[in-house]
């Protein structure tokens, strides 16, 4: 069983990690751009399109990519990591061929993980900015550029036990998105021993997937005292 586990959690990982990753900065930064002009033109665009990402699932947003992109504009393949008869190896044919059929399903992913982030940046950012540390800055005219950045910094905080939480998840994979795009990944042999009832596969995903979430959380307060001073001096008691 962990030796078919261990064929396809690589692949899963490089799906998961990046496209959760990149959409925590990106949902996040633009979460602050939306706090610090809160009722602002540009405020309400960002929560209109975050609403609406927050709101669809990656498969669905998988869907309508496949149709634009494989269909309607065959740029890329409609599903599958790497065209059929390949051998998966370190070799630039591969490479590019597996990147064709991986962008897809990592757009997927990526747009739908945006909403979530940035929606809870902007709430965090908000009640951030109108704190006395965020009025005092702007009161001895510190520029706007650098108060952005130490509100991202301030704010991240509670963002890292979620994005944690999440890539602990990511082994897991999303076993929807995965099947849509015929993604070679957890999720779809997760979905295969449902299908045939492989009890000790579906065992040994879950056994992997609650050891990989205790791991996550357990950085993530590493991260908390690297980030924050005050946890940090907590801890060492100084």
């Amino acid at each position: 069983v962990y030796d078919l586990i261990a064929i396809y959690i690589p692949w899963t990982l490089l799906l998961m990690v990046p496209a959760v990753s990149l959409s925590w900065f990106v949902g996040n930064y633009v979460g602050v751009i939306a706090a610090m002009n809160r009722n602002k033109a540009i405020d309400k665009i960002i929560l209109t399109i975050f609403m609406v990402f927050q709101g669809i699932p990656s498969y669905i947003f998988g869907m309508y990519l496949i149709l634009l992109f494989a269909v309607y504009i065959p740029i890329f393949p409609t599903g599958g990591g790497w065209p059929p008869g390949m051998v998966p190896r370190l070799s630039t044919d591969f490479i590019l061929a597996y990147l064709r059929h991986y962008i897809l399903p990592f757009l997927s992913i990526f747009i739908a993980s945006l909403g979530g982030w940035g929606l809870s940046m902007r709430s965090i950012a908000v009640q951030e900015i109108t704190s006395d540390y965020m009025e005092y800055a702007k009161n001895i005219g510190v520029s706007q550029r650098k108060i952005s950045r130490y509100l991202f910094k301030c704010s991240a905080l509670p963002q890292i036990v979620g994005l944690a939480i999440v890539l602990g998840w990511s082994v897991a994979g999303s076993v929807i998105t995965e099947i849509v795009f015929s993604y070679p990944g957890i999720g779809m042999i997760f979905w295969r021993g449902i299908q045939s009832q492989d009890y000790p596969l579906i065992q040994g995903i879950f056994i992997i997937i609650i050891g990989t979430l205790l791991l996550a959380n357990y950085i993530s307060e590493l991260l908390f005292a690297y980030i924050d001073p005050r946890i940090r001096y907590a801890y060492t008691g100084v």
